[in-house]
């Protein structure tokens, strides 16, 4: 496998606010797959598949500071990607075979996203949070589509001081 990857962005900050945006590339070549099976009582390799896969994406990530013990936050993920290349030989009777090709990758969505908001005193502390995965295909075939899931979460606690230095936090956290 031959990855090659890069990142060009940039990190910004106030005393309340700070985020970051960043553009990506990544280009995964060469990658071999060898799909084996049991005939005849032996392990045979039935296939060999070589596939390239390529993305470029942009995120963005902002942090806001409400007051000295409260804090939002998000992130922002955009990928548009793809499957470059996919051949497959048949090491048992021959022949190349190309599928997929251009289709998007399987269990990648297209876009990623969170919110939340934190709250933390130093003793009491809770959090809200939102976390979407964007629709995604079940594998390269692209024939089925999962949809868009948002995870709710939902925390808080307490934390207690004991002896010297030392602390006992109590919490919960509940999600859909």
């Amino acid at each position: 496998e031959t990855i090659i990857q890069g990142e060009v962005g940039a990190k910004f900050g106030t005393s309340k606010f700070s985020g970051s945006v960043a553009a990506y590339y990544v280009n995964l070549s060469d990658r071999i797959r060898i799909d084996q099976a049991i005939s005849g009582g032996e392990l045979v390799d039935q296939a060999r598949s070589e596939q390239s896969t390529k993305t470029i994406g942009l995120e963005a990530t902002g942090n806001y500071r409400i007051t000295r013990a409260l804090m939002a936050s998000a992130t922002l993920t955009y990928q548009d990607h793809e499957i470059a290349t996919n051949q497959t030989e048949d090491l048992v009777n021959g022949g190349i075979t190309t599928i997929n090709e251009g289709n998007e990758i399987g269990r990648q969505p297209n876009l990623l996203g969170s919110l939340g908001l934190n709250y933390d005193d130093r003793y009491f502390d809770a959090t809200f949070s939102l976390n979407y995965t964007g629709a995604k295909f079940t594998d390269d075939t692209n024939n089925v589509e999962l949809e868009a899931v948002t995870i709710t979460r939902l925390g808080a606690g307490y934390t207690f001081e004991t002896e010297g230095d030392n602390s006992l936090r109590v919490g919960f956290s509940v999600f859909n």
